[in-house]
């Protein structure tokens, strides 16, 4: 079942407070990656339960008089119902429209579904930034599971290079160790071999220690650097 979180923090100097909010889509996942609960989860998206959640946060915008409205949707793969999290997406910044209240919003997925449409759809939706599990190519690639890996690599890219002139892309790279940061900066010059780190529509990029999806969704706004950067040391 998604969830919500939600918290008030001062927001001068506008005229009421900001009204941050984590959705925990509760989706299955389209990976099987080391160390998630989640991968290769059976079922559908719990479509209703992500709406429900939805219209309770358009409740909130009007009964906590924010002055605006920041929303970050994780948990499984966001992109496995599109039409769900555009949907939710929408509800609620059609709230924050009518009270006068500011709103952004932003997905974390592992991009292996997100293309220039998807990207288009969820811009309309008020999903303005999208952050993107980069994963780290493999130390050995002498089995089928590091080729797989490889294939990976080369279509996230394709694919975040599809989806950057919709929206502002955040591309993070997890690392615990020196061979992992080695290992990271390969992917970062893959991306910048490809262009996806050139201008106008740069990505930024994430290099930092593994977090669990509520932290980062918490610190996606509020720590992020200026696009089209590459944070290499205490990233959430």
């Amino acid at each position: 079942m998604s969830l919500l979180s939600y918290e008030l923090e001062p927001a001068d100097p506008l005229p009421g407070p900001r009204l941050r909010a984590l959705v925990d889509l509760a989706f299955p996942c389209n990976l099987s990656c080391p160390g998630c609960a989640r991968g290769r989860q059976r079922g559908r998206p719990a479509r209703a339960a992500l709406l429900g959640v939805a219209e309770r946060l358009a409740s909130l915008v009007e009964e906590t008089g924010a002055a605006a409205t920041s929303a970050v949707m994780f948990g499984g793969e966001p992109m496995l119902d599109l039409d769900a999290v555009v949907g939710a997406s929408s509800r609620v910044r059609d709230a924050c429209a009518r009270a006068g209240c500011g709103y952004e919003s932003a997905v974390i997925t592992n991009a292996l579904l997100l293309d220039g449409y998807a990207a288009r759809r969820l811009a309309r939706a008020g999903i303005g930034t999208v952050q993107v599990t980069l994963p780290s190519p493999p130390r050995e690639a002498e089995d089928a599971r590091a080729s797989l890996d490889v294939q990976r690599v080369a279509r996230v890219v394709r694919n975040v290079r599809e989806a950057r002139d919709e929206v502002e892309l955040v591309l993070r790279c997890e690392v615990s160790a020196n061979d992992d940061l080695r290992e990271a900066l390969m992917v970062v010059r893959v991306l910048e071999r490809e262009g996806v780190l050139a201008p106008p529509h740069a990505a930024t990029v994430l290099i930092g220690p593994p977090a669990t999806y509520a932290a980062q969704a918490r610190a996606l706004f509020s720590s992020r650097p200026p696009r089209g950067t590459t944070c290499v040391t205490q990233c959430p």
